[in-house]
């Protein structure tokens, strides 16, 4: 009897181990393509929201291990694109960014939305930093307040809709 049960728990366990929460992606051109921000005066700042996200996502997650970035093969509850949205106002020192957030259906199909908002007021004067801890922050709001948690009888997605 024994011998008969520890395949079906073995099949079981690993599927249950290997689905993982959320997993999230950011389109690519967010990575491929510089993005500009205007300081002021004629002065520019090129950065890569793609990465410097990912590397907010990296530092803020490592307790909670709520998302994870798309992993091909890998199968998660829930995947979201991730999609951030940034300004600077120069005369008024604010950083904005409007993170939409599509959650998908196994056929990559938007089942739900949502819009998470962050403000800073800084004068961008260390620009990379400043947008670090920016993305930061909208992390630790991303991580507490929108819809991440998967629900037990959510199927496994697999990562190949992460495009």
């Amino acid at each position: 009897m024994r011998s008969k049960l520890l395949p079906f728990l073995f099949i079981f366990f690993t599927n249950l181990i290997s689905a993982q929460e959320v997993q999230y992606f950011i389109p690519n051109k967010f990575y491929e393509s510089p993005f500009t921000i205007s300081l002021g005066g004629g002065q520019n700042h090129f950065y890569s929201p793609g990465k410097l996200f990912d590397e907010a996502i990296n530092i803020e997650n490592k307790n909670s291990k709520v998302l994870k970035k798309c992993i091909p093969g890998e199968k998660s509850k829930k995947i979201v694109k991730i999609t951030p949205n940034s300004f600077y106002n120069p005369q008024l020192n604010v950083f904005q960014t409007d993170l939409k957030l599509d959650f998908l259906n196994k056929k990559g199909e938007v089942i739900s939305s949502e819009k998470i908002t962050h403000k800073t007021v800084t004068r961008m004067a260390a620009h990379e930093k400043e947008i670090l801890k920016h993305y930061k922050e909208l992390v630790d709001k991303l991580i507490v307040n929108s819809n991440l948690t998967a629900t037990e009888d959510q199927d496994p997605i697999g990562s190949e809709i992460c495009n």
